[in-house]
């Protein structure tokens, strides 16, 4: 549990994509910046001009075939029109013409708060908010846009009728080892990880200190603080043995290692709450803890 496990397909594993992310906000929300930029360039600001006088001109039939020609706007104040034809005709242009703007069009000045342009802009909230609603509050939830609600699984800690034990979450199959893990060698074997395992921390200040914290968090409330066997839940769970005892005193710190991943009468394993090197660093400190309510005479010199 809590591990992702490949499904396997002609015995090869088999890693599902994630599953498609619908993006029908964001299209929409794009569309609509797109479509109220291009409709305010068409209706506000009339363009394309489709009216602009060259439109229809000879001018206009010609470059557009295999010719070119020249244009000039007369914005100039000392603009002569027979000046400026008689220059074209000496450098050999042909079709020399005048052609005038609208004065409409050249008096149109764009209002941001023009009627027409704050109507567009309410008519577009109002068919963009509509459309928004109505896709991702009733098309997505309707066939076959809604598999992604609808596909078969099973909630964690909920019911199932295709497993025996009516149990959604299952346990690992037996000898399913997570990836970058390491399986324990001697779980059914206390004796063999007590002679075979050897604790690979020292007795630093660091090792000391991190043995100290996980102690006291996951061992203390029933171990008591100095792992005497009194229980700080005040009989509300079964008090375990000290730690003091000789029993424990002599056993290898691999036996003291295997207890904590296998666990021990009521007492859990402890081997998802603690890594390697914190189970070695606990061991530590319990040595510690002996060797320090247990001191004789020469361990006070």
């Amino acid at each position: 549990m809590g591990v992702d496990y490949p499904l396997v397909i002609g015995g090869k594993p088999f890693f599902p994509l994630p599953a498609f992310i619908p993006v029908a906000f964001e299209v929409t929300v794009l569309l609509a910046s797109v479509g109220a930029v291009l409709s305010m360039l068409f209706i506000l600001f009339k363009l394309p001009n489709n009216s602009h006088p060259l439109h229809d001109t000879n001018y206009m039939k010609s470059v557009s075939v295999d010719k070119f020609g020249v244009c000039i706007e007369a914005k100039d104040d000392n603009f002569d029109e027979e000046k400026a034809k008689e220059l074209f005709i000496s450098l050999g242009g042909h079709d020399v013409e005048t052609v005038y703007y609208d004065e409409e069009l050249i008096n149109f000045k764009p209002k941001v708060f023009d009627k027409k342009f704050v109507t567009f802009l309410v008519v577009a909230f109002l068919i963009v908010s509509g459309s928004t609603y109505l896709l991702l509050n009733k098309l997505l939830y309707l066939p076959p846009y809604n598999w992604m609600m609808e596909q078969s699984r099973v909630n964690a800690q909920s019911e199932s009728t295709f497993f025996a034990n009516g149990n959604g979450m299952q346990k690992p199959v037996k000898g399913t080892v997570s990836r970058s893990a390491m399986p324990y060698l001697y779980a059914d074997n206390p004796e063999d990880a007590g002679r075979l395992m050897i604790n690979p921390l020292t007795f630093s200040k660091s090792n000391l200190e991190l043995g100290e914290k996980k102690f006291n968090i996951y061992c203390s409330p029933c171990h008591g603080y100095h792992a005497k066997g009194d229980s700080r839940l005040r009989g509300q769970f079964p008090t375990p043995p000290s730690l003091h005892s000789q029993k424990v005193k002599e056993w290898p710190d691999g036996r003291i290692y295997h207890v904590v991943m296998q666990g021990q009468g009521v007492m859990p394993s402890y081997a998802k709450q603690l890594t390697e090197k914190e189970r070695w660093a606990v061991i530590l400190y319990i040595r510690t803890l002996q060797r320090a309510l247990n001191a004789k005479e020469g361990d006070m010199q």
